[in-house]
């Protein structure tokens, strides 16, 4: 997941919660390809959270903690679920700030980062 999101080993143990956050609405083969969220609360989980781990998230900055003139927007990284932190949003990676923070309001880039990955490049000699 850090390789494909491009991100640096630091960001290891978001990927370690992230990685446990979505075991739950995943099926497994030992429980007869049912998901332990099933099982457990007799019902299907809502899967229309989840987002690409990595991608570029633009949340809201707030009238009274920006000035006239700027941005109303700022750009974070998306590092995980909050539902792991007992908070019902994503956890955000602030890339100027070097901060975490959790915000529901979000606004999702999936496509761009798919389009920055590096393409396998193919090989110019032939094997015989």
């Amino acid at each position: 997941m850090l390789q494909v999101a491009g991100l640096p080993l630091q960001f290891w143990q978001e990927v370690v919660a992230t990685v446990g956050y979505l075991q739950n609405p995943s099926p497994h083969k030992i429980l007869g390809l049912e998901t332990p969220y099933s099982l457990w609360f007799k019902n299907k989980p809502n899967l229309g959270h989840l987002r690409v781990f990595g991608s570029i998230a633009y949340n809201h900055i707030p009238i009274d903690k920006r000035k006239k003139l700027y941005p109303h927007k700022r750009k974070y990284i998306l590092t995980g679920y909050g539902e792991s932190f007992g908070v019902k949003a994503y956890k955000l990676f602030d890339l100027h700030t070097h901060k975490f923070l959790f915000s529901q309001s979000i606004i999702f880039d999936e496509i761009s980062l798919l389009e920055t990955q590096k393409q396998p490049e193919v090989c110019d000699f032939m094997i015989e």
